[in-house]
């Protein structure tokens, strides 16, 4: 009990002396605004509504289905125009972060990053098709689409190395992320002497929000009047909890149809990232 007693004190004066440090450095140091571009390898894990699994392991089981549905409608004298969904393996970052030099050697950041351009669509336009049920020739089409995307919100102390004339810049902390999802597509049915048969518009959506982390590493070229810096990192938010309300809404046959349902799912969006800063000292 005693040893543990110690480290605690030990962790407490370590915490005090850092914090001191960064008040009296806060008064004396410089600001530094920078705007950040990245590319983030990540594979987005969906759960909820009709996926179960990443959406990069539903993309074949998927395609397959596409695919026999076009060799349908050619058996049956159509034409089909096919569009197979694409397995997610990157998404884009814009960030702006503002960093507070408290010494020539440290610092504290706080960043702002909103994860984009991650989407797959998919669907198909058949044309001409005869259908023995109808007895007419139907044109189908079908189009879906899935996207997720996080704004994220991050704080991290800043070790700074001076390399000659690079600057070394590390940083580790806490990641705040707010998720979002959605699953959307339409789905349609007419006939040339028939009409309108079907019709659907159906959508699920899904946010959540959760903590996780992240470390970096930046070597710093620093010019006239910024710095340019490319960095290395990996972000981790673990599984994050979404929830929200899926939706549908049609017509078939003439009869008008909609149900609304809770859903229930995770996102991660854990991953390596690469990325170039310009900096700007004020």
């Amino acid at each position: 009990m005693r040893r543990y007693g110690v480290k605690g004190m030990v962790a407490i004066l370590a915490v005090a002396l850092v914090l001191g440090l960064a008040a009296s450095g806060f008064s004396q140091g410089k600001w530094v605004f920078g705007i950040k571009g990245d590319v983030t390898f990540v594979e987005p894990f969906v759960v909820g509504g009709d996926w179960t699994e990443k959406w990069n392991d539903e993309v074949d089981p998927l395609n397959e289905e596409l695919q026999d549905f076009a060799d349908y409608v050619e058996d049956m004298g159509g034409d089909i125009t096919l569009n197979t969904a694409e397995k997610i393996t990157r998404g884009y970052s814009v960030h702006a972060y503002l960093e507070r030099r408290i010494s020539e050697k440290f610092g504290f950041r706080t960043s702002v990053e909103y994860l984009m351009g991650m989407s797959s669509d998919y669907g198909f336009d058949a044309t001409s098709v005869w259908d023995d049920w109808y007895w007419d020739w139907l044109d189908v089409t079908m189009e879906g689409e899935m996207s997720t995307s996080a704004l994220k919100v991050a704080l991290a102390p800043r070790l700074i190395v001076p390399m000659g004339n690079f600057v070394l810049n590390l940083g580790a902390g806490p990641l705040y992320c707010r998720a979002s999802a959605s699953l959307t597509g339409n789905y349609e049915i007419v006939g040339e002497f028939l009409g309108d048969i079907y019709w659907e518009t159906y959508e699920a959506t899904y946010t959540g929000s959760g903590f996780g982390f992240y470390g970096d590493i930046e070597l710093k070229i620093p010019l006239d009047r910024l710095t340019i810096d490319v960095e290395v990192g990996y972000e981790s938010t673990g599984k994050i909890d979404v929830d929200g309300e899926g939706k549908i809404e049609g017509e078939a046959e003439g009869i008008p149809f909609d149900d609304e349902w809770d859903v229930e799912g995770a996102l991660d969006f854990s991953g390596p990232y690469v990325a170039i800063s310009l900096e700007f000292p004020f």
